[in-house]
């Protein structure tokens, strides 16, 4: 089954008029492990028929970590070509802007790319590729595309993200989502910092006999001295 997030939706995780975000993605994913409790999940936050996410988004840290709430969904989730450099749609209400070609290289004539409009006479704008082509994300460890694949990477290490059960714990925040995760008999804790300003320190032990085995960060490095991590803003961390 297909759930899609609704833009809307989306943005009032992330709204300021909410004091609690962590609480609320927490109940979010509570609810959506209720409603569809058969089958498997296929989240996604846009496709032709909705904004592009960075249309949603706006800001390059907002589409890291907008992707980085993706990728902690139970299921299987999908990514519409384009979203993983940060493409627009010069006409949100217009389908074909949607459509563009994916920028594979700054060359309009690179091997194998086929850069044509997806409607005869249509020019295409620019400002669809803001955030450069995937060519030139690759070599930027601090790009779009690096970002989605590091926690793409993170979310293949550990099955529990995608199968397993989902428990929400105690926060030492608001703005820190906090869950645990169960599949099979073996359990991850997730961390997620939605604030975009604040770092927050996190007791690891208060979640038991775990440690930090992976981050994925928007803003700096977030870091583990002795019993103590130190989540900084728009992080994600997993314990296991």
């Amino acid at each position: 089954m297909s759930t899609g997030v609704e833009s809307s939706s989306v943005k009032k995780l992330f709204s300021p008029l909410y004091t609690n975000p962590g609480e609320k993605l927490a109940d979010f994913l509570l609810g959506l492990q209720k409603t569809y409790n058969t089958g498997i999940l296929a989240p996604f936050y846009g496709n032709h028929d909705t904004l592009r996410a960075a249309n949603m988004w706006g800001t390059e840290a907002n589409i890291k970590i907008g992707t980085g709430v993706l990728s902690i969904m139970n299921g299987t989730p999908w990514v519409y070509y384009g979203d993983e450099i940060g493409m627009t749609a010069s006409n949100k209400s217009d389908d074909p802007t949607k459509r563009v070609p994916m920028k594979w290289s700054e060359s309009s004539v690179a091997a194998g790319q086929v850069f044509v409009p997806p409607v005869e006479g249509m020019k295409i704008d620019p400002n669809s590729y803001s955030f450069g082509s995937v060519e030139e994300q690759m070599e930027d460890p601090d790009s779009i595309l690096n970002y989605m694949k590091q926690a793409m990477r993170i979310r293949n290490c550990h099955p529990e993200i995608a199968r397993g059960t989902i428990e929400k714990l105690q926060s030492v925040s608001p703005y820190i989502t906090a869950i645990k995760k169960t599949w099979n008999g073996s359990s991850v804790i997730i961390l997620v910092n939605l604030s975009s300003e604040e770092s927050f320190e996190v007791p690891v032990s208060m979640y038991g006999d775990v440690k930090v085995t992976d981050t994925v960060n928007v803003y700096g490095v977030s870091t583990v001295t002795g019993d103590t991590l130190t989540l900084c803003p728009y992080s994600i961390a997993v314990l296991g």
